[in-house]
């Protein structure tokens, strides 16, 4: 169980991966079940990559739901990258 940088690199891209096609296999319905916020601020600004990554907060239960299984599925995929190669 050695952790090197490499697979810290594999597990942020699988995280970001994952995050991407969780987005967009909810395209559709996202407002459903999540609100992103706007901001306004420069301080708090986003860029452009950002805002269409952004999941946002769940705002009812299947949001929470939807929530809970995306940060499990990530938690699994760090666990196999850290722990099985």
């Amino acid at each position: 169980m050695l952790i090197t940088p490499f697979k810290i690199f594999l597990c942020l891209v699988m995280a970001l991966i994952t995050s991407f096609i969780f987005k967009f296999l909810l395209a559709q319905n996202h407002s459903k079940y999540f609100k992103v916020k706007k901001h306004t601020s420069l301080i708090t600004f986003k860029g452009f990559i950002n805002q269409k990554m952004a999941i946002g907060m769940p705002i009812n239960k299947q949001g929470y739901i939807l929530y809970t299984l995306l940060l499990t599925i990530i938690a699994l995929e760090i666990f196999i990258i850290i722990y099985l190669l």
